[in-house]
């Protein structure tokens, strides 16, 4: 698996665990700077399966909550937690024309996707106002972007 001596290897699921809490650490630190409450929905953009932040899909469907005491998800519903609303870009002109947008929203910009936020920005602004980039600090050198809006 390893030999420190010639070179270092280290083994997908190394690989995978390291992302797999970075991504859970960005995610929790978003969450808390954001001050995440219940008139705010989570706008994912383009792959909606790309963070399963609001439960994981399929026909076992298990939702996941947002614990504001703990600052952490959780699987098991409370007093303290939240659900966590999340909406495709996709789906936005409907649910905008039908008035079921909350009050405000974020964008959760995970950094294995590429995306071009001047182009998202722009599309959110036909909805929203106060746009604004929030970057969150993941570990020692790694960071997360998001961005918080008000509805129009």
């Amino acid at each position: 698996m390893s030999d420190i001596k010639e070179t270092t290897y280290f083994g997908d699921y190394m690989v995978y665990n390291y992302q797999y809490s970075y991504v859970d650490r960005g995610l929790r630190n978003i969450m808390a700077d954001c001050n995440f409450d219940r008139n705010m929905d989570i706008i994912l953009f383009d792959n909606p399966s790309a963070l399963f932040i609001g439960g994981y899909p399929g026909e076992n469907f298990k939702p996941i909550y947002w614990n504001q005491i703990d600052k952490k998800f959780s699987f098991i519903q409370s007093e303290s937690t939240l659900s966590l609303n999340t909406i495709s870009n996709h789906d936005l002109d409907n649910l905008f024309k039908n008035n079921l947008l909350k009050e405000k929203a974020i964008v959760i910009l995970p950094p294995y996707y590429k995306y071009n936020v001047d182009e998202i920005k722009c599309t959110l602004s036909n909805y929203y106002t106060n746009i604004q980039d929030h970057v969150v600090s993941v570990g020692l050198y790694g960071t997360m972007l998001y961005l918080s809006m008000d509805l129009s």
